[in-house]
């Protein structure tokens, strides 16, 4: 079984969102504390405006495709490298041959075209909006078609949202923000599975074949395991499927069912000071259905699965604040206090079949459903877990004629996911800024006429991260097992009762520039943010029983820093048109500072290691191929030069002076010979 991604950006109407903002320094993201490592994003929707009730309804049309195929060999070429390959080895009769099709043409097929395809997309919304002195209101309704570049893939979403504020009494607001969405989608695997990877069958199956025979059949293998060899005397060097074939009769199917809004009372007590509070929920109803046909595919070992899961989540939030504005002459203060309460719910479970009796209960006859009875083997199972997090903050600003400005905030959070006497953490922020532009000396030097506004500012915050992969990282839990035909519990997961929250401090500075009446605006930062306590596996001895041999702990850090800059103009604005130009740029460099006994951290093409880039490149270093037989060549970590085929681990020693000579034989070791081939993140 598996977990569907989520994307909450797709169950909002575009059309409802009135401005995205992307919050990324310290200063700004403080007030968020543990939630807010990765920078804070924004999302506003829209609301009525004063004046006559507005109706709008907005509809576009459009298709969709892949920018540009990648080239492949036609069936010619293929034939030709595919013998000459087999010569190479020491086959001397041909193997690759044309296939014919009716007319006794040879076939060449390019199996993107049996995977592309042009997709219709199509986005209806009607909204509804307005505004008095006492109401606001803005509802709407949407719906979206969108079939995908990939044959199968397609998304269907309807989406309402109600929004309303009421004034009452002179002192009291309250109001609602809710929305509903349904969103569908289908499709099958785009990766790298060498059964039904679509895009990788595409580019790998030999093209010398047809897609199906010339009676209509699908072309497949006598066995049905994969696609059929057409002329060839052998398979070529793949056990890929015939892709069209698992389009055809494979199904997967997503549907999610979401509600999610707030309901908020603002009360004023006295002039500057509001109390309010805000409840916030976020329910997601989710199921997925998988069918994998019997005859062939992923479905052919199991003679066909079935499967259903149901991934009901709910999330609440219960925030109360108690705002405080004033003005005194020249001063400005704006202050918070609040408390914040969060719960969420995660549950699931699935049942599947495999060993189908009838294919009749398959997704392709419209029997989207599990009968017990047409499976000769069933399986179920489940999961549900909570979490909780409860929060303490405040904030203060303070500006002295619009030029001095000071913000300084402190939030206190508690999360279950941590054990008792970890559970808290200390989150404080706080940044400084200073309008050059408002300075008497900087309005009275001519020469800088030009520029409208120059701000300098600077900021610090230390937030946290929550986002622990698990809801109870610090308890030991078990799993169902199977032991022969006993069943039981085992050892899932070994608690670490010490583990904290990981911690991120920001710092920055920077400036703001606008020139020309605010025509151009420039920003240049500088930030450097290190990562304290990161959580990652420390081994532990294989006699511990551990499983995975690892155990989570707080043994890592790492640094992140850079410039980033960014230049806006307008162009042209006028009541019918505007014109305006972005431009951004960010240099950034990362670096491991420490990890568990400074032990690297091996994944299967990246490292961690101290001192290096975070997620360097790791792997053997190649030399190229020998020209006298074309076995790749590889540097050893004693800069030794060998040759040989990772695949069936046979190596040699390579002479350049005698380079067809295989007579000494050699090793590459997974530890020893490899080596960090590069940065996998981008400078800038």
């Amino acid at each position: 079984s598996g977990v569907t991604p989520t994307n909450p950006l797709a169950d909002i109407n575009p059309n409802d969102i009135e401005s995205i903002d992307v919050l990324k320094d310290g200063s700004a993201t403080a007030i968020y504390g543990s939630r807010a490592s990765n920078g804070v994003i924004l999302v506003t929707t829209k609301k009525g405006k004063l004046g006559t009730p507005r109706v709008n309804y907005d509809m576009w049309a459009g298709y969709s495709q892949v920018a540009k195929k990648l080239s492949v060999l036609n069936a010619a070429q293929f034939i030709q490298i595919s013998n000459e390959k087999f010569a190479n080895s020491g086959v001397t009769t041909q193997v690759a041959f044309p296939t014919l099709d009716a007319n006794n043409n040879p076939i060449s097929t390019n199996w993107q075209d049996v995977i592309f395809r042009t997709g219709f997309q199509q986005n209806h919304s009607l909204s509804l909006s307005g505004a008095n002195e006492t109401t606001n209101y803005f509802f709407s309704g949407a719906y979206t078609d969108q079939d995908g570049a990939i044959d199968k893939n397609a998304l269907t979403r309807y989406s309402f949202r109600a929004k309303v504020e009421q004034k009452a009494l002179k002192i009291l607001t309250f109001g609602f923000n809710t929305g509903i969405s349904y969103v569908k989608t289908d499709g099958l695997n785009t990766g790298a599975n060498n059964l039904s990877g679509n895009v990788q069958n595409a580019l790998l199956a030999f093209p010398n074949v047809p897609v199906f025979n010339t009676n209509g059949s699908y072309n497949l293998s006598a066995d049905n395991v994969r696609l059929g060899r057409g002329a060839n005397l052998r398979e070529i060097d793949n056990n890929y499927t015939n892709i069209r074939y698992v389009l055809d009769h494979n199904v997967f199917t997503n549907q999610n069912l979401t509600l999610n809004g707030t309901a908020f009372l603002d009360a004023r007590i006295i002039e500057g000071l509001n109390l309010r509070t805000q409840i916030g929920i976020n329910n997601r109803y989710g199921e997925d259905y998988l069918y994998y046909d019997p005859i062939h595919g992923d479905g052919k070992g199991s003679n066909g699965i079935v499967e259903n899961q149901y991934l009901p989540e709910s999330n609440y939030v219960w925030t109360n604040t108690l705002n405080y504005n004033k003005n005194f002459g020249n001063h400005k203060i704006g202050a918070v206090v609040g408390a914040e309460y969060q719960k969420t719910k995660y549950r699931s479970f699935y049942a599947e079949g495999t060993g189908l009796s009838n294919t009749y209960f398959g997704a392709t006859n419209g029997n989207n459903n599990i009968i017990s009875s047409s499976y000769a083997t069933q399986l179920s199972g489940g999961d549900n877990s909570q979490n909780s997090l409860k929060s303490y903050f405040s904030r203060i600003n303070y500006a002295f004629k619009d030029r001095y400005l000071l913000t300084v905030s402190y939030r206190r959070d508690a999360l279950s996911r941590l054990a008792a006497g970890h559970q808290w953490a200390g989150l404080p922020g706080a940044s400084i800024g200073w309008r050059v532009s408002d300075e008497g000396f900087f309005k009275n030097t001519t020469a800088l006429n030009f520029i409208s506004d120059f701000k300098l500012r600077a900021g610090y915050a230390k937030v946290g991260n929550t986002n622990l992969n698990s809801n109870y990282p610090f308890a030991n839990t078990f799993a169902p097992v199977q032991y022969g035909a006993q069943s039981g519990l085992g050892y899932s997961n070994q608690g670490n009762p010490d583990l904290s929250f990981e911690t991120n401090k920001k710092y920055n500075a920077g400036l703001d520039l606008a020139f020309l009446k605010n025509r151009i605006n420039v920003t240049a930062d500088y930030y450097k943010n290190n990562n304290d306590n990161l959580i990652l596996s420390a081994p532990v001895a294989g006699s511990l029983g551990i499983p995975g041999n690892a155990i989570a702990k707080n043994v890592g850090s790492t640094s992140n820093k850079g410039f980033e800059f960014s230049v806006n103009s307008v162009n042209i604005t006028n009541k019918d048109f505007s014109w305006t130009t972005d431009f951004n740029l960010t240099l950034s460099k990362t670096k491991v500072l420490s990890l568990n006994q400074n032990q690297d951290v091996i994944y299967t093409y990246n490292i961690l290691r101290v001192g290096q880039t975070i997620g360097a490149f790791y792997g053997y270093q190649s030399a190229g191929v020998n020209p006298a037989n074309g076995n790749p060549l590889y540097v050893k970590g004693n800069g030794q030069l060998i040759q040989g085929n990772i695949a069936n681990n046979t190596y040699y020693n390579y002479d350049p002076a005698n380079p067809s000579a295989l007579t000494t034989t050699n090793t590459l070791s997974s530890t020893a010979d490899k080596k960090i081939l590069g940065n996998s993140l981008p400078t800038y």
